[in-house]
This record gives C-alpha cells, sequence and structure tokens, in this order.
C-alpha cells in the first residue's frame, strides 16, 4: 500500500544502519556513526537528534532494534518537530516480523493552514476514506479485510474542528489473492494505524506485522545487508542515499514552518 511506503521511509534509515554493527560491534559507535551522518544538518534553527536504543542482528539479518529520535525546525511563521518516538522492529521467528511506530509533528495547523482548511479537510475526510477503502478493494479483491473511520471529532461552539482521531485496520488474507496480486507483492500481512490530530499537531501510532514472503526478504534480492557494507566500504553514493532521506525530513520540516493560510 502506498500509505505504507511512507511509514517505511524513515525506517529505511534506521534499518540500513543497524546493520552496521555487523562491523560495529556496539550500539554507541553506531550513534556516533549516526551522529556524524546528521552533522551537516545541524545549524541555529535546526537540530537532528537520532539514537538506537537497542540492536541486535546476526550476520545474516535485522533481528531487533529500537530506535528514537527528532528533526527540529524553528521557521519565521512556525516551529515544527518531526519526532520518532518510538520505532522498532522485532523479527521474532520469521512468521511475523513486526514493526511498530510512534511519530508526533508538534506545529500550530491553525497558523500553518488557517482554519477554514481544517474545517475543511475535516469535512471531507469520511469521504476520502471511503475513496481509499474501494481503491485498495480493488487491488487485493475479497483478500483484503479493511475498516477505516473517523472514530472522534471534538467540534467547538463556532464549528471549528478542534481534534479528531482516524482508526485503520487492514488484514490480507494471502490464499485469497488475485492474479493480479502474487504473494511476494504483499508487503504486509496486517496493520493497525491510528491518526490524532489537534491544532498543535497530529500523531501517528502504527502497528505492522510485515509478511515474510515479500520480495524484498529473497535470499536473491539486495537488502540491507549489501546497502550497509557499502556504506562501511565508504561507498560514497550510499552516503549519499542515506543523506538524501535525511533531506528530505529537513526539506519537509522547512516548508512546513513557512507556511501561511
Amino acid at each position: 500500500m502506498k500509505f505504507l511506503k511512507a511509514l517505511v521511509l524513515p525506517l529505511a534509515f534506521v534499518s540500513a544502519t543497524a546493520l552496521a554493527a555487523s562491523t560495529i560491534l556496539n550500539v554507541q559507535d553506531v550513534n556516533a556513526k549516526i551522529e556524524k551522518l546528521v552533522q551537516p544538518f545541524q545549524n541555529q534553527t535546526t537540530k537532528f537528534e537520532f539514537a538506537f536504543t537497542k540492536l541486535n542482528i546476526d550476520a545474516i539479518k535485522t533481528l531487533d532494534f529500537g530506535f528514537t529520535g527528532f528533526v527540529s525546525k524553528v521557521g519565521t511563521e512556525n516551529e515544527a518537530k518531526v519526532e520518532f518516538k518510538k520505532a522498532e522492529y522485532a523479527y521474532g521467528d520469521g512468521t511475523k516480523p513486526v514493526v511498530n511506530l510512534d511519530v508526533a509533528l508538534s506545529l500550530d495547523l491553525v497558523k500553518a493552514f488557517g482554519q477554514d482548511m481544517i474545517n475543511d479537510i475535516a469535512g471531507e475526510l469520511d469521504a476520502m476514506i471511503v475513496d481509499l477503502s474501494k481503491d485498495y478493494t480493488k487491488e487485493y479483491g475479497s483478500a483484503l479485510l479493511l475498516k477505516a473511520q473517523t472514530a472522534e471529532k471534538v467540534v467547538d461552539a463556532q464549528g471549528n474542528v478542534e481534534s479528531m482521531k482516524v482508526v485503520l485496520d487492514a488484514a490480507v488474507d494471502m490464499t485469497l489473492l488475485p492474479s493480479s496480486k502474487p504473494v511476494d507483492q504483499v508487503e504486509f500481512q496486517t496493520i493497525h494505524l491510528e491518526v490524532t490530530a489537534g491544532k498543535t499537531g497530529f500523531s501517528l501510532q502504527a502497528t505492522i506485522v510485515v509478511n515474510p514472503l515479500y520480495k524484498g526478504f529473497a535470499r536473491d534480492q539486495d537488502g540491507m545487508k549489501e546497502y550497509v557494507e557499502k556504506l562501511l566500504a565508504d561507498d560514497q553514493t550510499t552516503w549519499d542515499d542515506l543523506s538524501r532521506y535525511l533531506a528530505i525530513l529537513d526539506s519537509g520540516a522547512a516548508w512546513l514552518v513557512e507556511l501561511k493560510p
């Protein structure tokens, strides 16, 4: 699913660096490497801070890790902080690898987008959820059980939306997949996603059970291990790739803090 790729993007940086522990033997050394990677983005208005809380790998794959961090940015119109409160992965016995995410954006949304736009988006959200359900039902057919709904909405006396919460649950039955959707192209088994938004920002919590038969896990595919080996060999392209992930966070935060309604 497309929104799943958006969730996984920050983990691409996290996971790739995690595997470096096969050569760098302790978390402190890995965190020192990350600190060097983010240093070019630090300045008077921007702060990057990332660190592993746990790290466990073998010669082939990541078994589990924990990661936290944030990007904060001060602009002329607003202040933003994108915080990865929790980014955890557990391989387990290999049948149900699990990703847990807790991500928050702190931002004065009214100052950035205006109350009218917030009201308009909130008013159209139910229709957007229905369209999302239809799109993915077409792709997965009867194999996908998808439930998405607006769970909460708080409105003030003037009719302005103050906060709302959207909950999404999805599960794929691999035995019912249409011929147009091979099992190795399915990225997940189940997803539980909660997005809560208010005037001062929003938060996202997700639990994703990854499909172990997804093509990205195949042994004949270049994966994180190969990616990190190039990084450790000071491959410039690989270093540039990791820097590009950070640059996406940096530019996104820069855009947010300059927005006007």
